[in-house]
């Protein structure tokens, strides 16, 4: 490794190709050099890579000359959004940097142009103790030997606008402020330093309201313009930091779909996927006319669907100075809708719609995708909710009155999101955010910036399966990325949740009594009380601290290995005791629910003879479900894994399969374009579940994409950083091939499989450094470095693929749409059940067997009568129509 151009050189050790500690100087502020490595192979070195230049930022708070400055008289919270101006000359022009930050969010322009192309910048994070600032080199936006004009509007963002459902705004401050420091270096050497001081001036802008909630109200009219003076806001330099994550940008602009005049006269416009963004529309025509856009994720009754978001107005408002085109963008806010509403412009007057979808601009790294289109568009759904959602902290969903940083939501997606994008820096500041508003006794708020505190329940800073993301998310960045300094950053943080933790369970580690998210929107949970499902909220609570306390033992192995033994013991005393509470001698877990068995059985708690009998449990529930879902948040993360666990990976195929209602691709197929937060957010007959908490873009109930890239494409870590990668796929005959790449740390691995008829062929590329285990029959189990092509025997058939209905699987039938719903309505219809439940109820006895022998074997009186009537009613339900039964 080489500095400059020599003869700086160092040579580093060993096989690592990732995270090399700076073996140089330390650097200090705006610092400048090139830097190019070689590496070693076979006894030689290879040529130098191209060099690579950088620049270090501000790293000292003494380096700021500027102060925070605050509006007087003008930019008050319900008055415009203010533009803070100066003007300077300058000499000749070398080199020029603006470092810059807000109380509220910004947009800055030197002499009319525009800085930089990211949105919402600082972006949000625990502002008392972090603001973050931004470097932009100016050099060409600069007039040398000019005047000069810097102009920054200043909008309410997060610092002072909406945040939660309370209704309560500035949260952070009264006071929107700025900060900027601009340096101008000449020919020769010497630097000009232009900062914000009270000699800076403030007027208002055209944009009259701004509220990422609410959306923005403009007023492009000319008038005159209130001016007024600034002040010198609070001391804030010692929590300025540079900024190191993916801004917010512009990630892609959408076609409409569809635009048509409703009733009453608006256009309504179809993007045709749900995202998170705002709506451009060029018009002309129109002076001094006011147009409205609004937004919603669904339509009902060919309406917006505007009560899921709650008291969020999602509205944007123009009103015109001229007749001459303009393109109205919003930038202030942003919205999460597929259907847009416009109203005072007539479809003459638009030029132009556009969607415009915004999101962290994190590089993709993760690719999956196999022979079941219906498999592929759920992923694709998975990827569209992650970037709707990854707006520079990990929020629940982007429309309502809520987008919060909930920790819950992220320790379950966090390692389908390591996955699919480069999270690196996002979870590194997320985590720092985490630390400084943990709690003095360890406690972790369920928000991340925490804005609500104890507003849904006391205790709700102490909550089972949220607070862990103090341990599960930095166990996700470690296993990813392989990154053991964002492990020891966090270790301390970590060790204290789990103590605060072990401390509520008691003596007797059961962890009962208090606030619990329980295992949260469970789909048989009431409504109004999302916590309380078909588990036990205690046995949820306890199976969590109980898988925590093993992941903070991973933890430790990086961090502080002699807490290693102390903390697998306290584990084995969390199983006991989980076990003992729980479990019966013959394997029934309490509650006797799907998740109750997933906690059971992946907690590894169980004998042996338990462990047949929770997993004979476990496959009756689902058998009787039709493979449906019935878990919440916590089981749903765990549930294919388990059955992994069980060895019945065709049964968490069934699963992943079905697309009855409620399962992952039931929603697929009612046509979403993300995941939604219930699995029931709409049923079948299009009515919206609880609008008061249904959101049609969560992320959620994705991770079940993690399970996917890991058992489905085959690919996971078996090393931290994928140093050793894991070579697994399910080689079922319900999906024909499957393909799945991840740029990891050390460069690209792939794998990809097909099945056909004269046996499977795999194909497995892993780049330098990186070696696999792999569980596939008839490959090594152990693969080197370099590209690897294997054809392997047939695997067995499963009966899923045996297009003779009659002798398809009850099972099968019931994990197929259309059959399956033949074959239910038809029970029903014969009155042999009395509704749904009750038919897959009567039917999970005999799911095992071909459809053609149940009507001579299942168990009632109405089948024993009807005899081979029903047995032909039962074919003909599997064919192209439904059969009468009234002729039978």
């Amino acid at each position: 490794m080489e500095l400059g151009h020599g003869p700086d050189v160092r040579t580093i050790e060993g096989a690592r190709s990732s995270l090399i500690e700076w073996p140089f100087a330390p650097l200090g502020s705006r610092a400048r050099g090139m830097l190019r490595v070689r590496a070693e192979a076979d006894g030689g070195w290879g040529p130098w890579s191209d060099p690579v230049s950088f620049e270090t930022t501000l790293l000292e708070a003494d380096d700021w000359n500027a102060v925070l400055i605050e509006p007087v008289g003008v930019g008050g919270l319900d008055e415009p959004a203010p533009v803070f101006s100066t003007a300077f000359e300058t000499g000749d022009v070398e080199s020029a940097r603006l470092y810059i930050t807000a109380h509220g969010v910004f947009e800055a322009e030197i002499n009319g142009d525009r800085v930089g192309d990211e949105i919402l910048s600082p972006g949000w994070t625990a502002y008392r103790s972090r603001l973050r600032f931004l470097t932009y080199d100016v050099t060409t936006l600069l007039r040398s030997g000019q005047m000069n004009s810097i102009d920054v509007l200043v909008g309410n963002g997060w610092f002072r606008g909406r945040l939660g459902w309370s209704g309560a705004r500035a949260h952070y401050g009264a006071s929107l402020g700025l900060i900027a420091q601009l340096e101008v270096t000449r020919p020769d050497g010497s630097r000009d330093t232009f900062a914000t001081g009270p000699d800076w001036a403030v007027r208002e802008s055209h944009v009259i309201a701004d509220d990422l909630y609410d959306g923005v109200e403009v007023d492009l009219r000319p008038r005159p313009p209130r001016t007024a003076s600034v002040r010198v806001g609070p001391e804030i330099r010692r929590v300025l930091f540079p900024s190191f994550t993916a801004p917010i940008r512009e990630l892609a602009r959408l076609a409409p779909v569809e635009v048509r005049k409703t009733g009453d006269g608006a256009t309504l416009v179809d993007f045709g996927q749900n995202f998170t963004g705002w709506v451009s529309l060029r018009v002309a025509g129109l002076a001094s006319r006011k147009i409205e856009i609004r937004h919603a994720e669904i339509l009902v009754d060919g309406a917006l669907a505007t009560e899921t978001l709650r008291t969020a107005r999602a509205l944007d408002t123009y009103v015109l100075a001229a007749d001459e085109a303009r393109t109205l963008e919003p930038r202030l806010t942003f919205h999460g809708f597929r259907y847009a509403e416009i109203r005072g412009a007539d479809l003459e007057s638009i030029h132009d719609i556009v969607g415009v979808v915004i999101g962290s601009d994190l590089e993709r790294t993760g690719w999956f995708q196999c022979s079941d289109e219906r498999v592929n568009r759920l992923h694709d759904n998975i990827v569209r909710s992650a970037r709707s959602n990854l707006i520079d902290v990990p929020i629940d969903c982007p429309q309502r009155d809520e987008r919060l940083g909930w920790t819950g939501d992220l320790q379950l997606f966090a390692p389908a999101a390591s996955f699919l994008f480069d999270m690196a820096a996002m979870l590194d500041s997320w985590l720092t955010d985490l630390r400084c508003e943990q709690h003095p006794d360890g406690s972790v708020p369920a928000v991340i910036p925490d804005v609500i505190g104890e507003l849904i329940a006391p205790g709700a800073a102490r909550g089972a399966g949220f607070s862990d993301a103090a341990v599960m998310v930095p166990l996700a960045a470690y296993r990813a990325y392989g990154d053991a300094r964002l492990v020891e950053q966090q270790w301390e943080s970590a060790r204290r949740w789990v103590r605060r933790a072990l401390e509520a369970a008691g003596e007797d580690r059961i962890w009962e009594g208090g606030f619990q998210w329980g295992d949260w929107l469970d789909p048989s949970a009431p409504s109004g009380d999302p916590s309380q499902g078909s588990t036990p909220v205690d046995l949820v609570a306890t199976a969590a601290l109980a898988r925590t306390v093993e992941a903070l033992s991973e933890l430790a192995s990086v961090a502080s290995p002699d807490d290693v033994p102390a903390l697998r013991d306290e584990h084995s005393r969390l199983l006991s005791a989980f076990t003992k509470r729980y479990v019966t001698h013959d394997g029934l877990v309490l509650g006797d629910s799907v998740s109750a068995y997933v906690f059971a059985i992946r907690l590894a708690a169980l004998d042996p003879q338990q462990r047949l009998r929770a997993a004979e449990r476990l496959i009756s529930h689902l058998r009787g479900r039709g493979y449906r879902a019935s878990t919440g948040f916590l089981g749903t993360a765990q549930v294919l894994d388990a059955l992994d666990d069980i060895g019945a990976s065709d049964i968490a195929m069934r699963m992943l399969l079905t697309d009855r209602m409620p399962s992952w691709l039931a929603q697929v197929r009612l046509g979403a374009t993300t995941v939604w937060e219930r699995w029931d957010s709409l049923d079948d007959d299009g009515v919206v579940n609880d609008p008061f908490m249904t959101s049609f873009n969560h992320f959620a109930l994705g991770s079940v994409a993690d399970w996917i890239h890991r058992r489905v494409g085959g690919l996971a870590p078996a090393a931290p950083g994928y140093r050793t990668a894991r070579i697994a796929p399910i080689l079922t005959s319900s999906i024909s091939s499957a393909s799945v790449r991840h740029e990891s740390p050390h460069g690209e691995i792939s794998v990809e499989w097909a099945r056909g008829s004269d046996g499977v062929t795999v194909d497995i590329i892993l780049p330098p450094g990186v070696d696999a285990v792999v569980d596939i029959p008839g490959v090594p189990g152990r693969l080197p470095s370099g590209r690897h092509h294997f054809r392997t025997g047939t695997p067995q058939a499963s009966s899923r693929g045996d297009d003779a209905s009659a002798d398809r699987l009850v099972e099968d039938v019931l994990a197929d749409e259309d059959q399956g719903t033949r074959l239910i309505d038809l029970l029903v219809r014969l009155g042999i059940a009395d509704d749904d439940d009750d038919a897959y109820r009567r039917l999970s006895p005999y799911a095992s067997m071909p459809v053609r022998d149940l009507a001579d074997e299942i168990a009632h009186p109405a089948f024993r009568a009807a005899g081979p009537f029903v047995r032909r009613a039962f074919l003909e339900s599997l064919g192209e129509g439904r059969p009468d039964v009234r002729t039978y």
